[in-house]
């Protein structure tokens, strides 16, 4: 007898993350960077610099591939 499949795991999206949406922006653009998390997701268009804030699920429905993660700060932090 098999177990039956656990819940689906739940994609993990940070602030500063960079994504590709499904569809392209108008002005060109398909790639966007997460700057607000949370219920809703807000976005910032890499081509334009347009804000869109969506609700979680529709937003992970829209996007196709992460194409950069947000850089993670070492022991020391983020010190330049």
């Amino acid at each position: 007898m098999s177990r039956p499949p656990g819940p689906p795991a739940i994609p993990r999206f940070d602030v500063g993350d960079v994504v590709e949406t499904r569809k392209k922006h108008p002005c060109g653009s398909a790639t966007w960077e997460i700057y607000r998390t949370g219920m809703d997701i807000g976005i910032r268009c890499t081509g334009c610099g347009r804000r869109v804030m969506m609700p979680r699920p529709k937003f992970e429905r829209r996007v196709r591939r992460v194409v950069r993660r947000a850089q993670e700060p070492g022991p020391e932090g983020d010190r330049g």
